[in-house]
C-alpha cells in the first residue's frame, strides 16, 4: 500500500474548544504558560453534596471531584438556523460541534474561496459514549417507579403525582428532536446538514482513541480522491456524573485531584471535556491554492492490542505495533522527531507501558547511535541532557483526559507546536518514572515552554501524536513542520506582551484621551505631540498601567519627560531633530541560561537568528540545549551556566540574541547612525553595518568561539575580574598583583582586569581587604590578553575567508586608535587583532556622544553596556535602551518596551505588534435567543431552575391574586370553559393510534419519495424519463395528496378532541341525566378508535349545503401591525425566539430552523388565538418560505373581517365571587351607526319591546319586529312567527330582510309575560340562540361597512343582572341566561358590538327606552352586561366577598346526618368525588339522580364526567361502587334513575324521598360544542333543557320550604362566554340567576351557583393536559373537592362563587374606525362629584388638568376593547378649561382622530357642545395605547422613611385642594434641583372611572401636580395653574391609600411660568408615573377666571 509519506495531508484548519478556552487561541496560550485548567466541579455539572464521597468503595459515589471543564459557551441557535426550542433536546456535543465546525472553515479560508466545493467536504469526528442528554431524558421514564416507591411507603396518591410531576418538571421533556439530539452520529450530520457538506459524514467510536480513528477515516477519504476537504477531530462534552463514575468505578481518577503524567508520584488521571476539529488538504492543494498550512500529516499507524489481560489493561506490545507502523508510513525514523504528545494519561501502568514503547521504538534508530549516521563533532562533553533530545509531554496535565477528544487535543497541540516553533511544557513532573528517567533513553521530559529551535541533525521539525482506548485500540500520527515562503513566519499563537502608545497635540488633550479609554494608536508619532506609553502583559496589567499613567499626567502635565518605575514613558515632544541614534551590542559575559526566552517564543526574527547560529553545531551538541538546556532534573543549573560560559557556545548565542533583537527593531524602522559593539560584540556590530552578511556573523561568532576555547585548551584559560574604581586607582592595584592586565576599560569608575587564575583569586583577596568592589566576570578564559592570543591565527584565518563590504555605518571600534572603513583586509585585521588587544569601551562611547549620538541602543542579554554608558557620560543628556533586561523579566516585554521607549523619544518605528497574534474574526452580534449552555445537563439545569422559578412565581402569584382581582378595572377579564365530554377511553387510544398511523404514514411517504428519486435518477442517467414511469409518478403523487388530505382530517378530528372549545365531538351530555344521543355507526370488532371517534365527529354533522346556515364569524378591520405583531409572537412562543428577531426576510428553515411540521403547530397556535380560522386555511400555512409570506397569508386569511379575538396569557387559579361595581355614564358615539339604521327586534309583544320600539323610531331607526306566535301585529314592518321551530325563524327572517338592505342591530327584549310557565321562558331562551345564528351573518355583512352592527338583548329582572334576586321570581330570572348569549356572540362574531341591558322594571317606558338607546350607542367596548336601576349603571367583576346586596342566610348547624341530599349527576367524576368528599367529612344521607339504569349497559359517549377515566369500572358497576363507598363512611345512600327532563318520570322516582329531602346539589348538564352557524334546534334544547328544565322539574318534586340547601353547577364558559359554546353558556348563566332569584323567594334556604372552572381527570387526561398546556388550569381533585366542602360550610358567606379561573381564556381587542369617532358626554351633575367638591376655586367647581387628561384617554381605552392600556399622553393642552359655576355646557364632545402612521395612538379634542353646537375647544392631546406596558425606570430616592404627616401648605392655604384630595405628606428633600415629598391618599374616584383608565386615576395623579405647584409657590410666590403638560407616561397605577414618593424637578422659567418634570415612585424607586414638561402660570384670579369662563354664544334670530 502506498504511503501516506507519498501524499502528505495538510492541516490547514485548526478550531476547538477547551477546559478555560472558547476557541484554539486561548487553548494554546493555556498550553505555552502553563496553566492548570483543571477545577472542581462546577454545581451546574452535578452536586458534589449528592455524588462525591472520597471512599473509592463507596457506592454510587465518586471519590474525584475536580475535573476540568468547559466554559458555558453562549450557543446562538439562529445562527445556525435551530429555532431556540430544539436547542433542550439536542445533546451539548451536537451544539458545540457546531459552533467548532463553523470556526474551523473559517479558519482554514472556506467562505468565499473559490477552492472551496461544500459537496467535496465531508466530516468524520471521533465520538464515544453516551450523549449526556439522554441521561435526564431516560429519568423522566422512573416517574412510575418514583410514585410506586414513595406509596409503598404511605405516601397518598394524589400526593406521589405530585411529587412525580415536581420531579418531572425539573427534567427536559422528550420532544421530536429528542433523538436525533442523542445520536452521536448526528454530531457530524447536523454539522453536515448546516454547512451542506456533500462528501462522506460519520462518527467513530474507539473510545479515547477516537480521535485519531476519526483522522484515519478523513484521511482516507482524502487519499481516495472521494473528497477534496475533511474535517476530522473529536467532541467530548460530557463530564457529567456518568462519566465521573464510570471512570471511578475503574477506578482511573486522581485522589489527589492532579494529573502527574510519567511522574513517579501519579496516581491516576482527571477527566476532561472538549471538541477539537481540524480542516484537512491533500498538501498538493493545499500548497496550490496558497493556503496556511499549521502542519503535515505524514504517516498514521494503527493497532489492537489482541488477546490480553483486559480490555481496559494497557498493552506496549500493541502500541509498539503501532508506533513502527506509523513511522514506516510517514518513511522517516522514529528518531527524526523532536516532540512526542503521548496519551499520557497520569495514571501509573498506562503511562509506564507508553514510555516503555517508545524507548524501545526510540533504541532502533541507526547503528551508531546517532539520528542520521553524523557524529558527535563539537565541542565539550555533551553529557546526559544532551542525549535527551525528544520532547515527551501531555496535555492531559492541563485539561485532563477529555476523552474522544483526547486524540484531538493533542493533534492540535503538536501541530501547533510545529507550526509556532514551541516546545509545549507538561505539568506538574516533580520526579520523573522509572521509565523517563532510564540513563540510555533519549526522552525527556519538557516541563516549560521552550523555542523549537532548528536541530542540524533533524532538517526537518517533527512530532508525533499517541491516542490508545479501551478495547485495544492504539493509533498514532507523524506530522512534520511545513516550511512557508521568505516572510511567512506565523504570528505568536499565545498571549504575548502588548506595546501600547498613544499621542495627542499636548498633555490635555492626551490626559483626556486617556481618561476616555481611547484605542492606542498605530502610526508614527508627530515630532511635536505629547505621547505616552507602556508594555502589558494582559488587560489587567494594562487597566493597572493606564491607571497610573493618568495619575501621573494629571498631576505633572508641564513636565516635559517622565519615567515610571513601572515601566510607564512619558515625553512632551520628541527629542531635538539631529539627535543621532547609536547601537551597542553585548559581549560575552551578558549571556544566562534561557536569555531572551520570551522573545524567542514571540518574535519569530529572534528564533529565526538562533536557528541560523544553531545551524553549525553538531547534531548531538546543539546550541539549543546550551541556552535552553531540556528541563531535566538531572540538569543541574549550576553546570548549565558553566556550560554556556564556554566560548564556543556563549559568543553564537549573544550573537544570534543581540542579531534578532537588532532585526526585530530593524524592522520597526531603526536605523542607527552608529554601531559599536563590547568585545565580541564588534562582531555583531559588523554585522549591523552591513560589513557582514547574515551567514557571515554566526559562521564567525562560531568560529571565534572555537577559536578561544582551542587557545586555552590543556592550560590556564585566566578569567577576568571587573574592579570599580577609576584608572588611576587600578594602576595602584595592579602594583601588588604583577601579572595581570587592564582587557576592558568599561567606564570611568569600572576597569576589567585578565590574567592567570591564581593572580586573579590573589587580586579579589587584596581588593577585599582594600574594600574595592570587585566581583569575577562569567567568561571562560582572560579575553584581551596575551592568554587569548593563541585565539588569533585561526580567528584570522576564518575571516580571511570571509566577505567583508565595505560599512553602511560609521563603526566604532573596541581597539583604541583602530578604525573601520579602510578596505576588507584592514577590517579583517583590525577585527581579529581586537581578540588580543584591551578594549577601550568608555572611550569610544565619550567619542560617539561627542559625534551627536544622544540616544543608545544596546542589543544581547542583560543590559550591562546600558549601564556602563550613564556612568561614562553622566550628567549629559542621553539615553540609553536595552532590549533585555536579565532573567528575571520577560524577553518579549523586555524587548518590546525598547521599541516602545525609542518611538516616545521620537524615532519613527510602527507595527510594534506585528507579530502578535491577530485579534480574532468578530464574531457577528448573538441575537436576543444566544444561551449560555451550562455543562452537560444544561437542559435539565435550564429545567429545573425554569421549575424553581414558576413554583416561586406560583407562590406570590396565590399570594396576590386578591390584589389583583381587586385592581381588575372592568367586568371582563378572566377565562373559562367547559368541562369536555369525551369518553376517556376512545379518546385515549384514538390518540395513540393516530400519532403510530402519522408515523407510518410519514415512513411511507420517505420510502415513496426515496424510491421515485432513484427511479427519476436512473431515467435521467440513461438519456430521459420514460412517459410511462412519469405518468405513474403523477398518479403517485395525486394519491399521495388524497391520502394527506384524508390523514389531515382525521388529525383535525383528533385535535378537535383535545380542544379547549371542543374537546368531545358530538356534543353529548355531562353526566348520568345528560339526554341520550343517537349512536352513531356500531363499530366492528377491528374497526380503530379512531374510526369510531372519526363516524362520531360525522354524525354530528349532518350534510346539507354550505349555505344552509350560517357561516362562523371573524372580527372586523384587522390591523396589519397589530396581526403581524401576534403572529410573531406565536412563532416567537413556539420557537423560543424573541419578538423582535422574526424579521420579515428570514427563511423559514435555513435561518429559523422551523420545519414544515413546525410551521403547522405554529398555524394551529394562531388558530387557538383566532378561532375563527379554518383547519384548511391553517394547514396552508407549511406553505410559506419566509416570515414574510407567513404573515402575508395570515393577513390575507383574516382581512375580511378582521379577526380580533384574542387568547388570555398567564391565567391564575383561585376562588372569587361576581360582584356589581359602578360603571360611568355612557359616552354616547354620534356617528356609530349609518344615516338610515335598521334594527330587528324580537320581543313577546311586552312592554321591554314597546320601550325599544319607541326610543328606536324617534332617533331615526327602521324598526323590524318578529313576534311570537298568537301576538297581533300592529302595524307594518312586524312578522308574526309561525311557532317556535327554526324553520318558521328562517322564514320570519327571510322575510323581514327581504325589506331592507342592511340590519344593523338585532334586539331582543324578553321579560316574563303574565301566567308564563318556566317551560316557556326556557323555550324563548332556545329561541333566542337560533335568533343570533340567523341575524349574525347579516348584521357581520353590515360590520363589514365600517359601521357599527350591533346584538342587544334587553331583560327588566332588577336592574342588577339578577343578583339581587329578580324580585324573587326564579322563573323570571331565567331571562338571565341571554348575559351568557351575548357573551359567548361576542366571541364568536367578534366584529359585533354585543351587549346584554338588564333594567329594573320600575322605570318607565321613556326610562327604558333612553338608557337602551345610549347603550347601544356606547363609546365603551369592553362591557358585555350592564344594568341599570335608573340610578347607577353596574358591571360585574370578581371579588374576595360577596356583593353586600346578597342578605345572609343563617345556617349554624351546618349539614348533618339527618339532612338528605338529592344529588343530580352524581353518579361519576367530578360530581362523584364531591359527594364522596362530603360524606367523608360530614355523613348525611344521599340520593344520587342520574339517568343510566343500572341494569342496562352504559352508554359512556354521553356522559362527560366518565371522559378521561380509561382504567374505570364501566358505569352500572360504578354507581353500585359508589353507593357503597357512600354507606361504608356511615351515610345513607341511594341511585335513583330518571330523566330530568321528563317531569312525571321524575316526579315518580323521587316520590319515596321528595318529603326528606332538605337540599339538592344540581350537577346534571350537557355540554355543547357547535359554532353558533352549526347549532339545530335538537343540539340546543338538550343543551339548555338539561341544565334548565331538569333543576326546575327537580325544585316541584320537593317540598320548597324544607330545602336548608341548594347548590348549583354551573360553568366559568357562562361567566366569561365562550368560543363555540353559546348554548351552553346561556344555560348556565340563566341557571345562576334562577338559583339567586330562588334564593330571594326562600329566605330559610342557602343557595350557592358555583361557577367551576375544569377540573383535571374530570375530562379526557389529554384535554385536561391540553387545557394545562394552553395556559388555562385546572382543578386537581383535591383542590376542587376541598373547595366544594368549604362551600357547603355553614361560615361560608352565601351568593355565586366562581372556582377555577380568573380570567377569561377569550377577550376582544377592538379599533376606532380609521376616520375616527365621536363621543358625547353629559355634564349635568359633575359639579356635585365629591373630588370636585374638594377642587373649588373662586367658590366653583373645577375640573382637575389630570382630569381632562383622564378624558381623553378614557374614551380611548374604552372604544378599545381588551386592547393594552394607555401608556403615554403627548402634548396635552388646556384650551379652555371647565369651570363648572353654571356657565359650563351641558354636553362636551370628545372627538377620537386614529394616528394611521402609529398603531393604538389617536389625538383626542374636547369641544363644549352648547345649543347642539360645537362652540370651543376644552382640551387636546394626543394619546398611545399601543404595544404592552414599558418596562418601569427607576429613580434615586433620599433615604429617609416616609412620615404620614400632612404637609403644611394645606394648613395655611398655600393650595385650595379640599381633605380627599390632600394627599401630600412630609418633604423629604429640598432643594433648587429637586423638591422628593412623600404621598399618599385614599382615591375618591371621579365619576365612576370616567375620567381615568387602567393605570391613571385622576385624583391621585394630581398629586403630582401638587407637587409641581410647590415648586411654583417658591418661585411665584403662590400656587400657579397647570395649563399643559408635554408627556405623561403610565407605567404602573398609583397606590391607593398606600405610600409612594413624587419627585419634582424645576425646568425653564420666566416671570409668569415655569416647566418641571413630576414623577411618582413606588418606595423602592420604581417609576411609576412620569409628567415631563409639566406648565404651570402664575395667573390673576382675575386672568384665570377669564380663561376659563367664556361666555356662551349668544342666540340666534332669523
Amino acid at each position: 500500500m502506498r504511503p501516506l509519506a507519498a501524499a502528505p495531508v495538510a492541516i490547514v484548519g485548526i478550531a476547538g474548544m477547551f477546559p478555560e478556552a472558547n476557541d484554539v487561541r486561548e487553548f494554546w496560550d493555556n498550553i505555552v504558560s502553563g496553566r492548570d485548567c483543571t477545577a472542581e466541579v462546577p454545581p451546574a455539572w452535578w452536586s458534589l453534596d449528592d455524588h462525591y464521597d472520597p471512599d473509592p468503595f463507596a457506592p454510587d459515589r465518586t471519590y474525584a471531584r475536580r475535573g476540568a471543564f468547559l466554559t458555558p459557551p453562549l450557543f446562538d441557535p439562529r445562527a445556525f438556523g435551530m429555532t431556540p426550542r430544539t436547542v433542550d433536546s439536542t445533546g451539548l456535543v451536537q451544539l458545540l460541534g457546531l459552533m467548532v465546525a463553523e470556526d474551523v472553515l473559517r479558519d482554514a479560508g472556506c467562505p468565499g474561496a473559490e477552492w472551496y466545493d461544500p459537496a467535496r467536504t465531508g466530516v468524520v469526528l471521533g465520538v464515544c459514549g453516551t450523549n449526556s442528554t439522554l441521561i435526564p431524558l431516560a429519568a423522566r421514564l422512573l416517574g412510575p417507579a418514583l410514585a410506586r416507591a414513595v406509596t409503598e411507603h404511605g405516601t397518598p396518591e394524589e400526593e406521589a403525582r405530585r411529587i412525580v410531576r415536581t420531579y418531572l418538571e425539573r427534567l427536559p421533556a422528550w420532544t421530536e428532536d429528542s433523538f436525533p439530539g442523542v445520536l452521536g452520529n448526528v454530531v457530524a450530520g447536523r454539522i453536515a446538514n448546516r454547512f451542506g457538506l456533500g462528501a462522506a459524514n460519520h462518527t467513530v467510536d474507539a473510545a479515547c482513541a477516537s480521535s485519531l480513528a476519526a483522522l484515519r477515516a478523513a484521511v482516507d477519504e482524502l487519499v481516495s480522491d472521494r473528497a477534496d476537504l475533511m474535517i476530522t477531530g473529536g467532541c467530548d462534552a460530557d463530564n457529567s456524573i456518568v462519566s465521573f463514575m464510570c471512570f471511578s468505578k475503574t477506578p482511573a481518577l486522581s485522589p489527589s485531584g492532579l494529573v502527574r503524567p510519567f511522574d513517579a508520584g501519579a496516581d491516576g488521571t482527571l477527566i476532561g471535556e472538549g471538541v477539537g476539529m481540524l480542516a484537512l488538504r491533500r498538501l498538493a492543494d493545499a500548497e496550490r491554492d496558497g493556503q496556511r498550512i499549521y502542519a503535515v500529516l505524514r504517516g498514521l499507524g494503527g493497532s489492537s492490542d489482541g488477546r490480553g489481560t483486559s480490555v481496559y489493561a494497557p498493552s506496549g506490545t500493541g502500541q509498539l505495533t503501532a508506533l513502527r507502523r506509523a513511522y514506516r508510513d510517514a518513511d522517516c525514523p522514529p528518531r527524526s522527531v523532536g516532540l512526542i504528545e503521548a496519551h499520557g494519561t497520569g495514571t501509573p501502568a498506562g503511562d509506564e507501558a507508553e514510555l516503555a514503547a517508545l524507548n524501545r521504538l526510540m533504541a532502533t534508530g541507526p547503528a551508531d547511535g546517532t539520528v542520521d549516521g553524523t557524529t558527535d563533532d563539537g565541542a565539550g562533553d555533551g553529557g546526559a541532557e544532551g542525549d535527551r533530545f525528544v520532547a515527551v509531554g501531555s496535555v492531559k496535565s492541563q485539561i485532563g483526559h477529555t476523552k474522544a477528544a483526547a486524540g484531538a487535543a493533542g493533534l492540535i497541540k503538536a501541530a501547533l507546536a510545529l507550526h509556532h516553533k514551541v516546545l509545549p511544557p507538561t505539568l506538574h513532573v516533580e520526579r520523573p518514572g522509572p521509565e523517563a528517567a532510564r540513563a540510555d533513553s533519549v526522552l525527556y521530559l519538557n516541563t516549560a515552554a521552550r523555542p523549537w529551535i532548528h536541530d542540524p541533525g533533524r532538517p526537518v521539525r517533527r512530532a508525533g501524536v499517541s491516542a490508545f482506548g479501551f478495547g485495544g485500540v492504539n493509533y498514532h500520527a507523524v506530522l512534520e513542520e511545513h516550511r512557508p515562503g521568505p516572510g511567512a513566519e506565523p504570528p505568536a499563537g499565545h498571549r504575548v506582551p502588548r506595546a501600547l502608545l498613544w499621542h495627542a497635540p499636548g498633555p490635555d488633550e492626551l490626559l483626556a484621551r486617556l481618561e476616555r479609554g481611547e484605542p492606542p494608536d498605530e502610526g508614527p508619532v508627530p515630532p511635536g505631540h505629547a505621547r505616552l506609553g507602556f508594555v502589558a502583559a494582559d488587560a489587567a496589567h494594562r487597566a493597572a498601567l493606564l491607571a497610573t499613567a493618568v495619575e501621573h499626567l494629571r498631576n505633572g502635565p508641564g513636565r516635559e519627560a517622565w519615567r515610571h518605575r513601572r515601566g510607564v514613558h512619558y515625553r512632551r515632544a520628541a527629542l531635538p531633530e539631529g539627535t543621532r541614534v547609536g547601537a551597542l551590542f553585548a559581549g560575552q559575559g551578558s549571556q544566562y541560561v534561557g536569555m531572551g526566552l520570551g522573545a524567542l517564543l514571540a518574535v519569530p526574527p529572534v528564533r529565526a537568528a538562533f536557528d541560523a547560529a544553531g545551524a553549525l553545531f553538531p547534531p548531538s551538541d546543539t546550541l539549543a540545549r546550551t541556552v535552553f538546556p531540556p528541563p531535566c532534573p538531572a540538569v543541574d543549573a549550576r553546570r548549565a551556566e558553566e556550560r554556556l560560559r564556554r566560548t564556543a557556545y556563549a559568543q553564537p548565542a549573544v550573537g544570534a540574541l543581540a542579531m534578532g533583537q537588532y532585526r526585530y527593531l530593524a524592522e520597526l524602522g531603526l536605523a542607527p547612525d552608529a554601531v559599536l559593539g563590547h568585545s565580541f560584540g564588534e562582531l555583531t556590530a559588523l554585522w549591523a553595518a552591513r560589513v557582514l552578511d547574515d551567514a557571515a556573523l554566526p559562521a564567525l561568532a562560531r568560529a571565534r568561539g572555537l577559536a578561544m576555547a582551542e587557545a586555552t585548551e590543556g592550560a590556564d584559560p585566566g578569567g577576568l575580574v571587573a574592579v570599580r574604581a577609576p584608572e588611576e586607582r587600578v594602576r595602584e592595584l595592579l602594583a601588588a598583583c604583577p601579572g595581570l592586565v587592564v582587557a576592558c576599560r568599561n567606564a570611568p569608575d569600572e576597569q576589567v582586569l585578565g590574567g592567570p587564575t591564581a593572580l586573579l583569586e590573589r587580586f579579589v583577596a587584596h581588593c577585599a581587604e582594600l574594600s574595592v568592589p570587585v566581583r569575577r566576570l562569567p567568561v571562560a578564559a582572560a579575553f584581551h590578553t596575551p592568554l587569548v592570543a593563541r585565539a588569533h591565527d585561526a580567528f584570522a584565518t576564518a575571516c580571511a575567508t570571509t566577505d567583508f563590504a565595505a560599512p553602511r555605518l560609521r563603526v566604532y571600534a573596541n581597539t583604541a586608535g583602530a578604525a573601520y572603513g579602510h578596505g576588507p583586509d584592514a577590517d579583517r585585521r583590525t577585527l581579529a587583532e581586537q581578540l588580543r588587544r584591551p578594549v577601550d569601551f568608555a572611550a569610544r562611547v565619550r567619542e560617539m556622544h561627542e559625534d551627536g549620538v544622544g540616544v543608545f541602543v544596546e542589543f544581547g542579554p542583560r543590559s550591562v553596556l546600558s549601564a556602563l554608558v550613564e556612568r561614562t557620560l553622566a550628567g549629559r543628556r542621553v539615553e540609553t535602551v536595552a532590549c533585555d533586561t536579565g532573567p528575571e523579566a520577560d524577553g518579549a516585554a523586555a524587548l518590546k518596551e525598547a521599541a516602545l521607549r525609542l518611538a516616545v523619544l521620537g524615532l519613527p518605528l510602527v507595527g510594534l505588534n506585528r507579530y502578535d497574534a491577530p485579534p480574532p474574526p468578530e464574531r457577528p452580534a448573538p441575537s436576543k435567543v444566544a444561551r449560555r449552555l451550562e455543562g452537560p445537563n444544561f437542559a435539565a439545569v435550564a429545567a429545573r431552575r425554569a421549575a424553581e422559578r414558576r413554583a416561586a412565581e406560583q407562590r406570590t402569584t396565590e399570594r396576590r391574586a386578591v390584589e389583583r382581582r381587586s385592581a381588575d378595572p372592568g367586568p371582563d377579564g378572566g377565562p373559562g370553559a367547559a368541562v369536555p365530554t369525551a369518553d376517556a377511553a376512545a379518546l385515549t387510544r384514538a390518540a395513540a393510534e393516530h400519532l403510530a398511523a402519522h408515523t407510518r404514514f410519514l415512513d411511507g411517504q420517505l420510502a415513496t419519495s426515496e424510491e421515485l428519486g432513484r427511479l427519476l435518477r436512473a431515467g435521467a442517467a440513461n438519456g430521459g424519463v420514460d412517459a410511462s414511469l412519469a405518468a405513474a409518478v403523477r398518479a403517485i403523487a395525486d394519491h399521495d395528496v388524497a391520502v394527506a388530505r384524508a390523514h389531515t382530517h382525521a388529525s383535525e378530528v383528533v385535535a378537535r378532541l383535545l380542544s379547549p372549545d371542543a374537546p368531545a365531538p358530538p356534543p353529548a351530555p355531562a353526566d348520568d341525566d345528560a339526554v341520550p344521543v343517537a349512536a352513531p355507526d356500531v363499530p366492528s370488532p377491528d374497526r380503530s378508535a379512531l374510526a369510531e371517534l372519526v363516524a362520531a365527529h360525522r354524525s354530528g354533522e349532518p350534510d346539507r349545503p354550505a349555505a344552509a346556515g350560517p357561516a362562523t364569524d371573524g372580527p372586523t378591520a384587522a390591523d396589519r401591525a397589530e396581526v403581524t405583531r401576534v403572529f410573531h409572537e406565536v412563532v416567537a412562543e413556539k420557537t423560543g425566539y424573541d419578538v423582535d428577531m422574526i424579521e420579515p426576510h428570514l427563511s423559514i428553515q435555513e435561518d429559523l430552523g422551523i420545519d414544515s411540521l413546525k410551521q403547522v403547530e405554529i398555524a394551529a397556535e394562531v388558530w387557538r388565538r383566532y378561532p375563527v380560522i379554518t383547519r384548511e386555511e391553517l394547514f396552508r400555512f407549511s406553505e410559506a418560505r419566509t416570515v414574510a409570506e407567513l404573515t402575508e397569508m395570515l393577513e390575507r386569511i383574516l382581512a375580511e373581517p378582521a379577526r380580533a379575538l384574542r387568547h388570555t396569557e398567564d391565567i391564575p387559579l383561585g376562588r372569587a365571587f361576581p360582584v356589581l361595581r359602578p360603571l360611568p355614564a355612557v359616552d354616547v358615539r354620534t356617528d356609530a351607526y349609518p344615516d338610515r339604521p335598521c334594527a330587528v327586534l324580537l320581543d313577546e309583544g311586552g312592554p321591554l319591546g314597546a320601550a325599544v320600539a319607541g326610543a328606536l323610531r324617534p332617533a331615526g331607526w327602521r324598526v323590524l319586529r318578529l313576534l311570537p306566535p298568537g301576538a297581533e301585529a300592529p302595524a307594518e314592518d312586524v312578522h308574526v312567527l309561525s311557532d317556535l321551530s327554526e324553520e318558521a325563524l328562517a322564514r320570519g327572517v327571510g322575510t323581514l330582510l327581504s325589506a331592507t338592505e342592511h340590519v344593523d342591530l338585532c334586539a331582543i327584549a324578553m321579560s316574563r309575560p303574565a301566567g308564563a310557565e318556566a317551560g316557556e321562558v326556557i323555550a324563548r331562551l332556545r329561541h333566542a340562540v337560533l335568533v343570533a345564528k340567523h341575524l349574525c351573518p347579516p348584521l357581520r355583512k353590515s360590520a363589514a361597512r365600517g359601521t357599527r352592527a350591533a346584538f342587544v338583548t334587553l331583560t327588566g329582572l332588577d336592574g342588577r343582572l339578577g343578583y339581587a334576586g329578580a324580585g324573587g321570581d326564579p322563573v323570571a330570572a331565567l331571562a338571565g341566561g341571554l348575559g351568557g348569549l351575548v357573551k359567548s356572540v361576542a366571541l364568536e362574531a367578534s366584529s359585533l358590538f354585543c351587549r346584554a341591558l338588564d333594567v329594573s322594571p320600575e322605570l318607565s317606558a321613556d326610562a327604558i327606552g333612553a338608557a337602551f338607546l345610549a347603550e347601544v350607542s356606547d363609546c365603551a367596548t369592553d362591557v358585555r352586561e350592564v344594568g341599570w336601576d335608573g340610578t347607577l349603571r353596574r358591571a360585574l367583576v370578581l371579588a374576595d366577598a360577596p356583593d353586600p346586596v346578597v342578605p345572609a342566610r343563617p345556617d349554624p348547624a351546618g349539614l348533618s346526618a339527618g339532612d338528605l341530599l338529592l344529588v343530580t349527576g352524581g353518579a361519576s367524576g367530578i360530581t362523584a368525588w364531591c359527594v364522596a368528599a362530603l360524606a367523608a367529612e360530614r355523613p348525611c344521607g344521599f340520593v344520587l339522580l342520574g339517568r343510566t339504569e343500572l341494569a342496562d349497559e352504559p352508554d359512556a359517549r354521553t356522559t362527560e364526567d366518565a371522559a378521561g377515566q380509561a382504567d374505570e369500572p364501566s358505569r352500572h358497576r360504578r354507581i353500585p361502587t359508589l353507593v357503597e363507598e357512600l354507606r361504608s363512611r356511615g351515610a345513607e345512600a341511594h341511585y335513583v334513575a330518571a330523566d330530568v327532563r321528563d317531569a312525571a318520570a321524575l316526579a315518580t322516582a323521587l316520590a319515596p324521598y321528595a318529603d326528606r329531602v332538605t337540599g339538592v346539589v344540581h350537577a346534571a348538564g350537557a355540554l355543547g360544542d357547535s359554532t353558533l352557524g352549526e347549532l339545530t334546534a335538537e343540539s340546543v334544547a338538550r343543551v339548555v333543557d338539561t341544565k334548565l328544565a331538569g333543576l326546575h322539574n327537580v325544585l316541584a318534586c320537593l317540598t320548597p320550604d324544607r330545602l336548608r340547601r341548594l347548590v348549583l353547577f354551573a360553568s366559568v364558559s357562562g361567566y366569561w362566554g365562550n368560543v363555540r359554546q353559546t348554548d351552553y353558556a346561556l344555560a348556565n348563566e340563566a341557571l345562576t340567576r334562577y338559583g339567586l332569584a330562588f334564593a330571594a323567594a326562600h329566605p330559610r334556604c342557602r343557595v350557592t351557583p358555583v361557577v367551576w372552572g375544569p377540573w383535571e381527570g374530570g375530562m379526557a387526561a389529554r384535554v385536561s393536559e391540553f387545557f394545562s398546556r394552553q395556559g388555562l388550569p385546572v382543578l386537581t381533585r383535591s383542590t376542587g373537592c376541598e373547595h366544594f366542602l368549604d362551600l357547603t360550610r355553614p361560615d361560608h358567606p352565601d351568593g355565586t362563587v366562581l372556582v377555577g379561573p380568573l380570567r377569561a381564556p377569550f377577550t376582544l381587542a377592538t379599533e376606532p374606525p380609521a376616520s375616527g369617532l365621536a363621543a358625547r358626554r353629559a355634564l349635568a351633575g359633575l359639579e356635585t362629584e365629591p373630588a370636585l367638591r374638594d377642587h373649588r376655586w373662586s367658590g366653583a367647581a373645577l375640573l382637575p388638568l389630570t382630569a381632562a387628561v383622564g378624558w381623553g384617554l378614557h374614551v380611548l381605552e374604552r372604544c378599545r376593547g381588551a386592547a393594552g392600556p394607555v401608556t403615554e399622553c403627548r402634548d396635552f393642552r388646556v384650551r379652555r378649561g371647565l369651570y363648572l359655576d353654571g356657565s359650563q355646557p351641558g354636553h362636551a364632545l370628545a372627538r377620537l382622530v386614529p394616528d394611521p402612521a402609529d398603531p393604538g395612538a389617536a389625538v383626542v379634542t374636547v369641544c363644549a357642545v352648547d345649543d347642539g353646537r360645537e362652540t370651543r375647544v376644552l382640551y387636546e392631546g394626543r394619546y398611545r395605547a399601543a404595544g404592552p406596558t414599558p418596562e418601569p425606570p427607576r429613580r434615586d430616592l433620599p433615604p429617609h422613611p416616609f412620615r404620614d404627616e400632612p404637609h403644611p401648605v394645606y394648613a395655611d392655604g398655600g393650595l385650595f385642594h379640599g381633605p380627599s384630595l390632600r394627599g401630600l405628606k412630609a418633604v423629604l428633600e429640598q432643594g433648587p434641583d429637586r423638591l422628593v415629598v412623600g404621598a399618599a391618599l385614599r382615591d375618591p374616584g371621579l365619576a365612576h372611572g370616567a375620567y381615568g383608565g387602567r393605570l391613571y386615576s385622576p385624583c391621585l395623579a394630581d398629586l403630582l401636580v401638587q407637587a409641581a405647584a410647590l415648586l411654583g409657590m417658591t418661585r411665584f410666590g403662590r400656587a400657579p395653574a397647570p395649563v399643559g403638560v408635554e408627556r405623561v407616561e403610565l407605567f404602573a397605577p398609583l397606590p391607593d391609600g398606600e405610600p409612594f414618593f413624587i419627585v419634582a424637578e424645576p425646568g425653564a422659567a420666566s416671570v409668569i411660568d415655569l416647566r418641571c418634570d413630576v414623577t411618582a415612585c413606588a418606595p423602592d424607586g420604581r417609576v411609576l408615573q412620569r409628567w415631563t414638561g409639566l406648565t404651570l402660570v402664575s395667573f390673576t384670579d382675575e386672568e384665570l377666571k377669564a380663561r376659563i369662563t367664556a361666555p356662551r354664544p349668544a342666540p340666534t334670530t332669523g
